[in-house]
């Protein structure tokens, strides 16, 4: 059984973007996307997307048109990297991308359509806490 909600502790950390992400020697793409390049190029999508409600909010902004999904990511970090090797894009957060564009030479761009900034949360077990101030406590 996992924990409860009650076990899990957050703080809200800061705002954050989306955009899309490419490699820098993407084939098709330059410093921006269209609505149309955006529907048709393959995509590497984090599995959270697949919640209800967020590949909605994408489709909705494509239209009639599905995401062309290519490959599933579990964790954001792989979104980046698989992208780097690849003629795929994705949609990442600002603050995951922008290290990562710098050394992989990756392309970030704005998205072709509005998309709400993102809250980030700092979210951790109440063990953690316990154990911090047992490990605190014992240092004195």
């Amino acid at each position: 059984m996992g924990p409860s909600a009650t076990d899990l502790w957050s703080a809200f950390l800061f705002f954050d973007e989306l955009a899309a992400v490419a490699s820098g020697k993407h084939p098709r793409l330059g410093k921006a996307i269209a609505l149309k390049e955006f529907s048709t190029e393959p995509h590497v999508v984090h599995c959270s997307l697949r919640a209800p409600g967020n590949l909605a909010q994408v489709e909705g902004a494509l239209g009639d048109r599905a995401l062309d999904v290519a490959l599933e990511a579990r964790v954001p970090l792989e979104l980046p990297l698989t992208v780097a090797g690849t003629d795929h894009i994705a949609v990442c957060n600002k603050h995951v991308a922008a290290p990562w564009a710098k050394l992989l030479g990756l392309k970030l761009l704005p998205l072709p359509f509005h998309a709400p900034p993102l809250k980030a949360y700092l979210v951790w077990h109440a063990s953690g806490l316990k154990r911090s101030r047992l490990a605190y406590q014992g240092l004195r």
